[in-house]
């Protein structure tokens, strides 16, 4: 019964919280293609952060224009007439000819919509391998040399915003080539990307920063072996090595580890609970094309551009199956190149040669400043606006191209609902 209650609410929303929308979405065909997905445990985390979507809340009021051969929208005066209304037809001629004169005819107000072009998603999918890691046996072992199911020293965050020694376990391995800090603290150095996220103690709390944006003076978290515990320790100096491979894991509860015994996060990039956000905003999103009549085009993209998905203004059931096994199967991983990502879109749509107003939603936790002149330029060349949404940190240079910039903190169904119903 809860199988058939999730594959019940995975065709809802396949269906764009619309039944009938879709042609031939059934059973007999997409059955055991819908039973898999609907156990998917991240299918179902998505589904449960958009559970409090309203369709009546998902369209947005289509701009019109006047245009005399358009639906009629209400009445003014003037001189047209081709938009005479019954009762200026039957003025007398020496009335009809004053008023035509003086621009006082009653005609009707005639307005065409404007035509919406696709929404498109573009959803953005790492330390050192000298870094040693503390297993939870209190044995060291170079990053480069951890493997899934190795079980390692962690943190879990008290009430009060204290670190308290955990344990959790290797499910995933991240490598990628990117630009590298170097931190010197009070307990040894660490290098991590620059979008890798590091706890900070500040003000008598914890708070999430990307080793980026950490200063020198700002206390970090080391792991005390003596202690069999977190103890704060100050930020010494901080240097840009340059490009190196940096490597990176993910965990299956509590996301932070020690990286020469310096606390982190168990990922710089999109993963874990940010993916899972990431993709309930994108479904949400195409909800909304699908009750706008628009096309949904989406593409992963990390340091270069994933396959192209689109779903038509009439979606096939067909589309709508590949588009749900697409979401469900991409895994986060480290590396962002948003500025190319965001060319490809511009190209996607400029070369569709729809001539309609489109969107370009772009989902991403990347702080690395982008071409900005290049990027500003292909969006105007596809007609496109870009809504931005960055998660958990800031990025000016992509802020200065967007028509509306959001910065989330909080990964929560009441901010992805947000985002979908933004107008």
């Amino acid at each position: 019964m809860i199988d058939i209650e999730h594959v019940r609410r995975l065709k809802s929303v396949m269906e764009g919280l619309e039944p009938g929308s879709i042609s031939q979405l059934s059973f007999e065909e997409y059955g055991p293609e819908l039973l898999r997905l609907a156990r998917n445990t991240d299918v179902r985390k998505i589904l449960e952060l958009i559970e409090g979507l309203k369709p009546w809340e998902l369209g947005l009021k289509k701009k019109s224009e006047r245009h005399k051969h358009g639906e009629i929208g209400g009445y003014e005066l003037g001189r047209d007439v081709e938009r005479l209304t019954p009762s200026s037809r039957i003025l007398p001629d020496e009335l009809f000819y004053l008023r035509f004169l003086t621009s006082r005819l009653l005609l009707y107000e005639k307005r065409v919509e404007e035509s919406l072009g696709p929404i498109y998603v573009l959803l953005d999918k790492c330390l050192h391998g000298d870094t040693l890691v503390e297993l939870s046996t209190g044995r060291l072992k170079p990053l480069r040399e951890i493997r899934v199911g190795d079980e390692v020293v962690s943190a879990q965050f008290t009430g009060n915003g204290d670190p308290r020694v955990s344990s959790a376990m290797i499910v995933e391995l991240v490598e990628d080539v990117k630009p590298v800090y170097g931190l010197r603290t009070e307990a040894g150095v660490v290098k991590a990307s620059g979008n890798h996220i590091i706890p900070v103690s500040e003000n008598a709390s914890t708070v999430l920063k990307y080793a980026s944006e950490i200063r020198p003076g700002e206390l970090l978290y080391a792991y005390d072996r003596k202690g069999d515990g977190f103890k704060p320790v100050r930020l010494l100096e901080k240097t840009l090595l340059g490009v190196e491979k940096v490597y990176d894991v993910r965990l299956d509860r509590d996301h932070f580890f020690t990286a020469n015994s310096i606390l982190v996060h168990n990922s710089g990039s999109m993963d874990g609970v940010k993916i899972t956000w990431a993709k309930a905003v994108a479904l949400g999103l195409y909800i909304r094309a699908i009750r706008e009549h628009r096309e949904f085009y989406i593409r992963f993209f990390d340091s270069q551009p994933y396959p192209l998905i689109k779903v038509g203004r009439r979606p096939r059931a067909r589309e709508v199956v590949d588009l749900m096994n697409y979401i469900a199967k991409v895994k986060g991983s480290g590396g962002t190149d948003i500025s190319r990502a965001l060319i490809t879109a511009s190209t996607d749509i400029r070369t569709g040669a729809s001539g309609e107003t489109s969107d370009i939603v772009l989902i991403t936790d990347g702080v690395d400043r982008i071409a900005e002149q290049h990027v500003s330029y292909n969006l105007k060349r596809a007609g496109a606006s870009l809504y931005s949404v960055m998660i958990m940190g800031e990025n000016p240079s992509l802020k200065k191209v967007s028509a509306k910039y959001f910065s989330v903190a909080k990964l929560g169904r009441s901010s992805a609902l947000k985002i979908i119903e933004v107008r």
